[in-house]
């Protein structure tokens, strides 16, 4: 606000504006929800692994390894009828996600080495491998730009508001949330997370199986995150692209 005022604006005009124009009509407010999707699911990848004290800073290659593993599975497993199409592609999303973080996790448990340089490291090994998937072996005959086979219509996720890009991918992110804080405040193994989180030596001593529960909110973690990309995959681009 201080920066907007000495550039010479109103900056109580400026985010009044922003804000009423953010939810002055149903699309607006679709809009809104729509590109919030993927940040709750980012915000909730972080959240898990902090818990035990991992330090997700590779949300953005998981959800690039979870969209292309969502894209290549709906692309090239058309025999599947729709559901199972559409739960296919988000477990392929899940797993691959979940894996990339897992690695990332794996290099710490064994090697000691810094999940944030990893996760760093990773988020460009990743762009780099979807890249070259998009412009080289999955790339369509006849495209000019670097891109995988479009999903068929049956593995879209439907929009909640006609023409909107708010679909179904939104109240899924929700979902995740609220069953993942039951899982973290609610249950033994939440509990165990928490724990070790807060004091691995502690937890060690309490019989609590740290290396599992790593690798546990690593998987879950990056899952989430590859969730995110896999719902950008299916609702939204119907492609990797």
């Amino acid at each position: 606000g201080i920066l907007i005022a000495i550039c010479g604006y109103n900056p109580f005009e400026i985010y009044s504006a922003l804000f009423i124009e953010s939810f002055s009509s149903r699309s607006s407010v679709a809009l809104v929800l729509s590109e919030s999707m993927p940040m709750i699911f980012a915000g909730l990848a972080f959240v898990v692994g902090i818990k035990v004290g991992l330090v997700n800073v590779g949300v953005e290659g998981q959800m690039l390894s979870g969209a292309m593993c969502a894209a290549v599975v709906g692309a090239y497993c058309t025999w599947l009828p729709g559901p199972l199409l559409i739960l296919a592609c988000l477990l392929a999303g899940m797993i691959g996600g979940g894996l990339t973080f897992l690695l990332c996790t794996y290099l710490k448990s064994r090697f000691n080495a810094s999940e944030v340089i990893t996760c760093i490291m990773m988020n460009n090994i990743m762009a780099k491998v979807t890249e070259w998937l998009c412009n080289g072996p999955l790339k369509p005959e006849g495209v000019s730009i670097g891109q995988t086979k479009e999903i068929p219509e049956a593995a879209y996720l439907t929009a909640l508001i006609p023409r909107t890009k708010l679909t179904w991918a939104f109240p899924l992110a929700v979902v995740c949330c609220i069953v993942m804080y039951i899982i973290l405040e609610k249950t033994v193994v939440g509990f165990e997370m928490r724990v070790t989180g807060i004091n691995k030596t502690a937890s060690v001593v309490a019989g609590i199986r740290t290396n599992q529960m790593y690798y546990l909110s690593a998987f879950l973690s990056g899952a989430f995150a590859g969730l995110g990309g896999a719902g950008l995959v299916l609702g939204i681009y119907h492609r990797f692209m």
